[in-house]
């Protein structure tokens, strides 16, 4: 945990605004963290923050063994995520997990996933993907990159349902039509790196659509090409679903100009 992280509802204001606490019990991951990694002296402040709200200077102001109180100091403003959306065919729960929490640590704004023509349907009922576990998941990203925005997070039925929203959820970054990319191995248009060298000043925020791990159907890729997404290459390598999410969405950032 680069940054510790407290809920909203854990944090008890202080009168003045600028000083909070919250407390946790010995049986917190965050308590273990702090007792055994952080190991903070006395009066000793360490990184923390309030998910989606500020980030703070945090230090324990007491400790009996079975919970510590904390004291939270307001010292700045959240960060804003990039304006990036990833459209992520479902894939097995622990494939989609990793991406998850790589694709927060990156700074996507949204990661919207989908049953595709290929996947298994059943995989948006697994466990590994209910409200609580994905939550967990963003703020193990979150905390991994010292950030206290969290992204937006959904499932859909379909890959159609799912450009639908994330077009409409592009219109908070961008008045402008955003950029839209496909990964495909099989009928790209073009290679990442010409799609970017020609439409480097052509949108401020992305779409980026990956297939699940059996790749895109006939029907799914007409529909993409519909809705104006680009199919480009990431190379004649054939990568694993979790690599070609992760650098898909690093080498869009990098083309937006944040990496």
């Amino acid at each position: 945990m680069n940054l510790i992280l407290f809920e909203e509802y854990e944090i008890t204001a202080g009168t003045d605004g600028a000083v909070h606490t919250a407390e946790i019990s010995s049986a917190d991951e965050r308590y273990r963290h702090i007792r055994q990694v952080l190991k903070p002296g006395p009066g000793e402040e360490f990184d923390a923050g309030i998910v989606n709200g500020p980030r703070c200077k945090a230090s324990v102001v007491s400790d009996d063994g079975s919970s510590a109180t904390i004291q939270l100091r307001i010292t700045g403003e959240p960060e804003d995520l990039f304006p990036l959306i990833l459209l992520l065919g479902l894939s097995r729960p622990q494939t989609v997990k990793k991406i998850i929490r790589e694709a927060t640590a990156l700074g996507a704004a949204g990661i919207f996933t989908f049953t595709t023509d290929k996947g298994e349907s059943g995989y948006a009922k697994s466990s590994a993907l209910s409200e609580d576990s994905v939550h967990r998941l963003l703020l193990e990203g979150a905390q991994q990159a010292f950030c206290t925005r969290l992204p937006e997070f959904k499932i859909f039925n379909s890959l159609d349902e799912a450009v639908s929203a994330a077009a409409a959820a592009a219109g908070k970054f961008s008045e402008g039509a955003p950029l839209k990319i496909a990964l495909d191995n099989y009928e790209a248009a073009c290679g990442m790196k010409d799609f970017w060298t020609e439409n480097e000043d052509r949108g401020d925020a992305v779409l980026l659509a990956v297939g699940s791990e059996r790749g895109w159907s006939g029907s799914e890729r007409d529909k993409l090409r519909t809705e104006e997404f680009t199919l480009v290459s990431l190379g004649k390598r054939v990568l694993r679903t979790e690599t070609a999410a992760v650098a898909g969405t690093a080498l869009c950032l990098n083309g937006l100009g944040y990496y």
